[in-house]
């Protein structure tokens, strides 16, 4: 794949999460090239990033909070099952904001 392939199909993918979660009444906002945070309604947020993980490029979850100040990447789902991450984004989110009540 050369560059400018994946550089479309990153922007791609971007914006197809966007409208997916969006589908979910989840607010957006693209905070770099790859990545994506989504908000609930009460403020909880989630943010997600395309990452290369053992060769395939996947939307990987952002676990902020290490000591050092960097984040962890988690591998979720290959950057072609947009719906899929936006599925399991919404029940995160849905998950923390009932634990928060």
């Amino acid at each position: 794949m050369s560059q400018d392939q994946e550089i479309r199909i990153r922007k791609y993918a971007v914006e197809g999460l966007v409208r997916a979660l969006e589908e979910f009444e989840i607010t957006t906002m693209i905070v770099g090239p790859d990545t994506v945070t989504a908000f609930d309604k009460s403020g909880l947020s989630q943010s997600i990033t395309l990452r290369w993980q053992e060769g395939m490029l996947m939307w990987c979850w952002l676990w902020p909070g290490r000591k050092d100040g960097d984040v962890d990447a988690e591998a979720m789902v290959m950057v072609e099952q947009i719906g899929e991450a936006a599925r399991r984004i919404r029940d995160v989110i849905s998950v923390t904001a009932d634990r928060a009540r």
